[in-house]
């Protein structure tokens, strides 16, 4: 009795279709059910990045057809959960910003817009030598556990070519492309900052009484 009112309730979820923004995959997605509460709970309350984005990544596993999230883009990965969020709370997100004093709002899920950007480019750091950069992909936030910058340089440098030697970085460890980023020039950390902040993004206007305040980045939208 219990597989067929299970297969029964299952039978008559909604299904919804959405297609990422970034990827342009298409991918379907159920709201949450009340076995994910303590997933969201944690969420909730957790500290670490890692953490975070680990159960974020079990939620989106379990809602939709999107089986490895973690190799989503980032823009991709904050979209598709928004969806799933609209369809199983509510299609508002209640936020506080500090501008001086603190703003609270509430934003529609659908006024929060893409941004298409940079996914991947080549760095030359002097004419021999060349670094192929790449965004980062959700696993790349879990493996740093960190929104810190200079930790996400050692993600987004996937290759090094040296007078035409082409070195794959992918297979080392985070501490020894760290050790190879050390030697590169002090002025080139700012190019690297830059293809960080150039990629593919979910942006919201706020507008104030007297300017636009644009809400962005990693995490902003996950409430």
């Amino acid at each position: 009795m219990i597989d067929e009112i299970l297969n029964k309730l299952r039978g008559l979820e909604p299904e919804y279709k959405v297609t990422l923004p970034n990827s342009k995959k298409e991918v379907t997605y159920t709201p949450f059910k009340m076995k994910d509460q303590k997933t969201l709970s944690l969420i909730a309350e957790e500290k670490s990045i890692g953490s975070i984005v680990k159960n974020l990544c079990e939620l989106l596993r379990s809602c939709s057809s999107e089986k490895k999230p973690e190799l989503l883009h980032i823009s991709d990965f904050e979209y598709l959960f928004l969806q799933i969020r609209g369809k199983s709370v509510e299609e508002k997100i209640d936020l506080i910003i500090e501008d001086n004093k603190k703003i609270s709002f509430a934003l529609k899920i659908d006024d929060i817009k893409f941004e298409p950007g940079i996914v991947s480019k080549n760095l030359v750091v002097v004419d021999n030598i060349i670094l192929e950069l790449k965004q980062p992909t959700v696993m790349d936030y879990i493996s740093v556990d960190s929104l810190d910058e200079n930790l996400l340089f050692t993600r987004i440098v996937k290759t090094i070519t040296i007078d035409k030697h082409r070195y794959d970085l992918s297979i080392l460890k985070t501490q020894d492309i760290q050790k190879i980023l050390d030697e590169v020039y002090l002025k080139h950390s700012n190019p690297l900052k830059e293809f960080l902040k150039s990629g593919p993004k979910l942006t919201y206007a706020v507008v104030t009484e007297d300017k636009t305040i644009t809400i962005e980045g990693f995490l902003r939208f996950f409430i």
